[in-house]
């Protein structure tokens, strides 16, 4: 994949947004959807964090574009919850910016860009570290979840 998947995820909310007529869709947000909204976004940092740190920890890179280059297979920590937590925290934030901001079409195509990043990033990215990781990333593949 070429695009990286920052820029997929960001796309629902700017379509959210232009949907909504470069506004909010509502001018009073409900208390519950603003905690909601601030709790996946808050989380979806978090998760990416960690993940970042992870990989930082064990000296790999960090770059979606390029997975060819890992040097070492994570799988403690937050990686022993999802195979992919940077994707589930960049996920997590789109949809929570568009809750909070009531951007009801952004919120459908964020639903749309993690199919489109499990089909073009993850998928193609699992080929190539059981290239680089053989039987150690197939055994992680059967115990850890893709997402959550």
């Amino acid at each position: 994949m070429r695009i990286p998947p920052l820029i997929i995820f960001t796309v629902p909310v700017l379509l959210g947004w232009v949907a909504a007529g470069f506004g909010v869709v509502g001018d009073d947000p409900m208390t519950g959807q603003v905690l909601f909204a601030s709790a996946l976004f808050l989380s979806g940092i978090i998760f990416m964090g960690v993940a970042v740190f992870g990989f930082k920890m064990k000296r790999t890179t960090v770059d979606p574009i390029r997975p060819e280059a890992a040097s070492a297979l994570v799988t403690n920590g937050i990686y022993a919850i999802s195979r992919n937590p940077m994707y589930v925290g960049m996920a997590a934030c789109s949809i929570g910016v568009c809750v909070f901001f009531g951007l009801w079409v952004g919120l459908a195509m964020a639903v749309i860009a993690v199919a489109y990043i499990t089909q073009f990033q993850i998928k193609p990215e699992e080929k190539v570290l059981t290239k680089i990781f053989g039987k150690d990333y197939s055994d992680y593949r059967q115990n850890v979840r893709r997402w959550l």
